[in-house]
């Protein structure tokens, strides 16, 4: 255990040694204690040094979920949008997988797209389908419609793809011939 001197009042000239409380340090002949620097903690009273906190908390304190801290780190960070942290104590973040989202930084779980939309992975947003495709809920792309058909922008399903005047007049003509 390690202890500090300082001069005691009653006695001029006098030293006592007295140990150092817990959140602090001192090394051999000091003549204070002191504080523990951020990211590092002592829960001993005569401390020689301190301790890293571990990964996922700061002051030794747990990040909360949506947040996350690398060890010895002097804060926590919320997760950036298209990242969550669902646990308490994070040491990284996760990236959204693709067809969800989150938009906000420190986000605890993702979204899935909507239907007629899609998204890659650690997406803050959902892409609208373009016209001539269509995709179901909880996307990573859009299905082109089949040969011949097209639809609008955002189109959930192959039924909402259509076949354009183009290939109707195309069917029609070969009908005919």
């Amino acid at each position: 255990k390690q202890w500090y001197q300082r001069r005691v009042a009653i006695t001029a000239g006098a030293w006592e040694c007295t140990k150092c409380d817990a959140g602090t340090y001192s090394t051999k002949g000091a003549a204070e204690c002191t504080v523990c620097a951020a990211g590092t903690f002592s829960n001993v009273v005569g401390a020689t040094e301190c301790t890293q906190c571990s990964a996922g908390s700061t002051e030794c304190t747990q990040c909360s979920a949506g947040s996350y801290s690398a060890e010895a780190a002097t804060a926590c960070t919320k997760c950036s949008a298209g990242t969550v942290s669902a646990e308490i104590g994070a040491t990284e973040c996760t990236k959204c997988a693709a067809g969800t989202f989150i938009g906000t930084e420190g986000g605890t779980e993702c979204t899935q797209c909507s239907a007629g939309s899609y998204s890659a992975e650690a997406a803050s947003k959902c892409e609208t389908c373009e016209a001539g495709s269509y995709s179901g809920a909880g996307a990573a792309t859009c299905d082109p419609c089949p040969e011949g058909k097209t639809s609008v922008a955002g189109a959930t399903s192959a039924e909402q793809c259509k076949y354009t005047k183009m290939s109707i007049r195309m069917n029609f003509i070969f009908q005919q011939a």
